[in-house]
């Protein structure tokens, strides 16, 4: 199964031209058009979504986004001679079906009224190509076991844990073999972990894939200047090798897993995932917008003590571990945040959020057990304002037993990059029709108070009932958040998963999405949206799903 799976071609057409490919997307498709000056293509497939999106560029600065939807029952390559209509200038309309288009695929058109719109422009004609997407369905599904956070790799000098090296350097991997790992059974077939790049080199990303696979498709930490610390929860298949860190630019790593998954076949009790109907804030420490808190700021050097069980309305639930978004806002100075289950937390051994000074505001998701009273505790290294919404819970063997939710681990796979002059992936559609409630046509960033519409049709027919995902704001037009969910059941605002600091920032963190299951029009279409307060770009990546 490959890592990404889709296509990417682009063409400038003062003359035929050679393809080019983006670092991390494989080229394994020729197309040739017909020449037009001043007019270029990309054209890119999505296989998450089962789209192929064409993105039109002339030199008078248009950029349009044209989407196809393509169904390919069985069928892994594109036959010759095939063709599809393209568009010139900045005349929006949809990509048509044309006579010798093969008759495995089927197009999406748009109406306006009751009339198709007419598509208009050379045509594009594929003469070969070869779809490498993923078998959605092919993996096993398993169930989570949390684990107390142990740190199973630093690669600093002073506190050094599987590593002698020099500072992880440009484009550098680290492999963790298995048995640098906690002990774990023989069918444990990924693991969660918070992955923290520190003193960065300068801007750039950190991923951890499994060992073996080629970085660079995706991204679960973004360091965004020189000393920079951030952490993330990430997410990875195991190989048989284990797991890598891969470094796009020079930083010191620390990893700490705080779980496994155990392939799970059949029905299972125990660490199958239950997403709430909304996301829950159920602690937020200040006072103007206080959630089940009246004491102010959490001093630095103490921990806060959350009845998750009790506060998220879960005290009669069968609960073994809480996905939760921890923020740290306000922030007396650098430092960490740290979460256990109450009595387990030892302050130091782990992390999960890192502000970077006063004043900082920084999110992260993680996975957390409880204890038996169904309590957790955070601890936070400096004084801090702390929040935590909650995204749902992980059974224990108390449940009755079901076939719904367990994880099936993927290949990380980007299924949304809105920025148009890079490389755009299910882009810059948007779910409301409301005048102000879209994308910049000509960049793709999402405007402020939008939402992005991701569709993920390929994974809800494989089983997908919510999604792992690690959610990037990219050059954010001004401080503020992003949320990521299913569109019928967040509230804007009501949470939010990534927190922009300021103009053009680049910050990541994991989530678990939930899908809605038709388009609005009642026709079946399995999608997540994610709203911008303050507007910016928009890239996702998925590492998984759990089932229906």
């Amino acid at each position: 199964m490959k890592h990404l799976a889709a296509i990417l071609v682009s063409f400038l057409f003062l003359a035929a031209g050679a393809s080019t490919a983006s670092a991390g997307v494989e080229d394994e498709q020729v197309i040739t058009i017909s020449p037009q000056s001043g007019v270029s293509y990309q054209v890119r497939y999505s296989c998450a979504a089962g789209t192929m999106h064409t993105l039109v560029r002339s030199t008078s600065g248009i950029r349009v986004i044209v989407e196809q939807q393509l169904l390919f029952e069985g069928v892994d390559s594109l036959p010759g001679g095939s063709s599809i209509a393209g568009l010139p200038g900045n005349d929006l309309t949809t990509l048509s079906k044309t006579s010798n288009v093969a008759d495995s695929w089927a197009v999406l058109e748009t109406l306006e009224g009751d009339e198709p719109l007419e598509a208009a422009g050379p045509t594009l004609t594929i003469s070969e190509g070869v779809l490498d997407c993923p078998d959605y369905a092919a993996p096993t599904p398993s169930v989570f076991v949390p684990i107390t956070p142990e740190r199973v790799l630093d690669t600093r000098a002073d506190t050094a844990v599987n590593y002698s090296g020099p500072k992880p350097g440009d484009e550098a991997t680290v492999v963790l073999a298995r048995t640098d790992l906690p002990a774990l059974p023989a069918g444990a077939v990924a693991v969660s972990a918070t992955v923290t790049a520190t003193e960065a080199s300068t801007d750039g990303f950190v991923q951890l894939l499994p060992t073996g696979t080629t970085p660079g498709g995706s991204s679960n930490v973004n360091p965004q200047f020189p000393g920079h610390t951030l952490a993330n929860n990430a997410v990875s298949p195991l190989a048989s090798g284990g797991v890598s860190v891969y470094t796009h630019r020079s930083t010191h790593l620390v990893v700490d897993i705080n779980g496994y998954f155990v392939e799970s076949p059949e029905a299972a009790a125990a660490g199958r995932f239950q997403q709430l109907d909304e996301t829950l804030r159920i602690v937020d420490t200040r006072t103007a917008s206080a959630v089940n808190h009246t004491s102010g700021i959490v001093t630095g050097g103490t921990s806060l003590t959350v009845p998750v069980a009790d506060f998220a309305g879960l005290g009669d639930e069968p609960l073994d571990a809480v996905a939760i978004n921890v923020t740290a806002t306000e922030t007396g100075d650098a430092g960490f945040l740290q979460s256990a289950a109450t009595g387990s937390l030892v302050p130091g051994e782990s992390s999960i959020v890192n502000p970077t000074g006063p004043g900082d505001t920084v999110a992260a998701m993680t996975i957390v057990p409880v204890s038996d009273d169904g309590e957790i505790d955070i601890y936070t290294h400096a004084d801090s304002h702390v929040i935590v919404d909650v995204l749902g819970w992980y059974t224990n063997s108390d449940a009755t037993a079901s076939t719904s939710g367990r994880f099936v681990p993927l290949e990380p796979e980007r299924v949304l990059d809105t920025r148009m002059t890079e490389d755009p992936v299910n882009c810059c559609k948007t779910a409301a029709p409301q005048e102000d409630r879209r994308h910049d046509f000509f960049t793709g960033r999402i405007f402020p108070a939008a939402r992005a519409t991701v569709t993920v049709n390929k994974l809800d027919e494989a089983g997908a009932r919510d999604l792992m995902i690690n959610l990037t704001a990219v050059d954010a037009t001004d401080a503020g958040f992003f949320q990521a969910g299913a569109a019928d059941s967040f509230v804007d605002g009501a949470s939010s998963t990534v927190n922009a600091t300021d103009v053009g920032s680049t910050v990541a963190n994991a989530a678990i999405v939930g899908l809605n299951e038709t388009d609005g029009f009642g026709l079946p279409s399995a999608a997540f949206q994610v709203y911008t307060q303050n507007g910016g770009h928009i890239v996702a990546d998925i590492s998984g799903y759990f089932t229906k």
